[in-house]
């Protein structure tokens, strides 16, 4: 398994970016532009393009990758139908999980100041306990639970408060580790093993264009 971690994500759209909308499909385009700030349209873009990246290098396929979604809008890589992949974005960083064995969830947070006033609505009494008011833990569940429903593909559409992510902190499946000021968590099916790309917008410019 690979994960693809980019940061320093563009804030402001320039004509250059236009260039890369050559290298994703038509839908993808159209999500993209439908954005009005430009920090989410640069999101979604460098996304997009970080699978497509991640995936050639790690097959060395070197055609047009294509894709298409299907049940839970979750896209698949129609040139390898064992592939599976997720990816998050936040302020200014995108995370990437890629595999071709099992299922993969990600997520990515700025260790900002946590919102602690949704804690009651959206974690359980272990939970908060182990948060005890620390930002950085705040985010370690938070991450790690929609990392978890994301793999299995429920999303955070069930009852959340349900699933105890501290009786899961000790699975190999579970990985939750920090990059700069960001906390990542990682859950897969059954590919524990993994590699962190750790990948500039640079790289990924001179890679497409």
């Amino acid at each position: 398994m690979n994960i693809l971690y980019l940061k320093n994500v563009p804030f402001v759209w320039k004509n250059e970016y236009s260039n890369l909308l050559n290298y994703v499909s038509e839908e993808r385009k159209k999500k993209i532009m439908s954005y009005k700030q430009d920090s989410d349209k640069l999101l979604s873009l460098y996304a997009a393009l970080l699978v497509r990246y991640g995936i050639r290098n790690m097959t060395g396929y070197k055609d047009e990758l294509t894709f298409t979604c299907i049940q839970n809008h979750k896209p698949y890589c129609n040139e390898f139908s064992n592939c599976d992949f997720n990816f998050a974005h936040t302020d200014g960083a995108i995370l990437c999980g890629i595999t071709f064995d099992g299922k993969v969830g990600v997520d990515i947070e700025k260790n900002n100041e946590a919102p602690f006033e949704i804690m009651e609505d959206v974690f359980c009494k272990e939970e908060i306990d182990y948060i005890n008011g620390n930002d950085q833990r705040f985010f370690e569940v938070w991450t790690a639970k929609e990392a978890y429903t994301k793999c299995i593909g429920i999303g955070l559409v069930t009852d959340i408060k349900a699933i105890n992510m501290i009786e899961k902190m000790n699975l190999d499946s579970l990985k939750i580790w920090k990059e700069d000021n960001y906390v990542c968590s990682l859950y897969s099916e059954r590919d524990s093993e993994f590699c962190i790309d750790r990948i500039s917008c640079e790289m990924v410019n001179r890679y497409f264009v």
